[in-house]
């Protein structure tokens, strides 16, 4: 059977789907200058071929690939699986997990509040937050922690993932509940950079609360084109970032 599929697979995200995606981004630059008018076809065999190889190695059980020049796609293609046990083949339609592709659209909604006005970077994170979910301190000062430091990777929050399956019967809690039990400063603000998908849901978080809106609503607001899919907006704040 071929790896290519032209089927259309959409519907929600399960775990099952989740854990059978992988994702590959190849982008304009590269082939700005090479690109002819049928890319797929004389440009990326070799790319094509390397792909097919590591899927039938079991090195990935689905890869999708989209490269665009100057704003068009020339080049759209899914290989493998999105249900390995139900023999289900990938589709440009696949969903897979959008991840911290998320992080530039909530960091760049945030900024243009600040060229607004409604939020300060450097003010402390806790002051735009509710009095249920603040930040707490462990091994450093909470109210020191400002929002350029969540920005930047330096407001000592750590780490902190965890995901939400459709087929699980598991609801996620608040932000504010999320930020309660998870919302410890680990080290000094400002000390050290430490990667956390917590900061940029907290991020997301304060947005929605200074802007009074939903974060799809609130893209749309910020002249952001509406997100196309349930899996890209609701799992913004939550499921991707958290």
């Amino acid at each position: 059977m071929s790896l290519k599929s032209k089927c259309n697979n959409t519907g929600t995200v399960t775990r099952r789907e989740f854990l059978a995606g992988a994702t590959l981004a190849l982008s304009t630059s590269l082939f700005k200058s090479t690109v002819s008018a049928q890319p797929a076809q004389t440009h990326f065999d070799s790319v094509r071929r390397e792909i097919g190889q590591a899927i039938e190695k079991g090195e990935a059980p689905s890869i999708a690939v989209a490269v665009a020049v100057e704003g068009k796609i020339v080049w759209e293609e899914c290989f493998g699986w999105a249900d390995i046990g139900k023999r289900i083949p990938s589709t440009p339609q696949t969903r897979y997990p959008i991840a911290s592709v998320s992080k530039p659209i909530v960091a760049t909604g945030l900024m243009i509040l600040a060229e607004r006005g409604l939020v300060d970077l450097n003010r402390p994170a806790n002051q735009y937050l509710g009095a249920y979910g603040k930040l707490t301190g462990y091994a450093g000062d909470a109210s020191a922690a400002t929002l350029r430091h969540i920005f930047q990777h330096r407001a000592g929050l750590p780490m902190h993932a965890q995901y939400f399956y459709a087929d699980e019967n598991y609801n996620p809690p608040s932000m504010d509940e999320i930020i309660r039990r998870y919302g410890i400063i680990v080290n000094p603000p400002g000390e050290r950079y430490n990667y956390s998908n917590l900061g940029y849901g907290i991020i997301a978080y304060i947005s929605v609360r200074v802007s009074g809106k939903s974060y799809s609503v609130g893209q749309t607001h910020f002249n952001f084109e509406a997100c196309p899919t349930e899996i890209d907006c609701p799992s913004l704040l939550v499921t991707v970032l958290l």
